[in-house]
């Protein structure tokens, strides 16, 4: 019971340390029409993704801060 508390502890911490946020959305323009291939990225970070052919986009965060 001792190492499945300490293995249940462990991954709880890790899955806290590790926690990121998922953010999405639709990019259109002034007409309300997707756009495709727009860029989103995290501020100050490589990490990003490209909005697919209905401009719908979606991108895990690694903090509120990114938001």
């Amino acid at each position: 019971m001792r190492i499945f508390t300490t293995l249940f502890s462990f991954l709880l911490v890790a899955s806290l340390v590790t926690a990121q946020k998922t953010i999405s959305g639709k990019v259109t323009d002034s007409s309300n029409e997707a756009l495709i291939g727009v860029n989103i990225l995290e501020v100050g970070t490589s990490n990003g993704t490209v909005s697919d052919l209905e401009g719908n986009y979606r991108v895990n965060v690694s903090s509120d801060e990114a938001i």
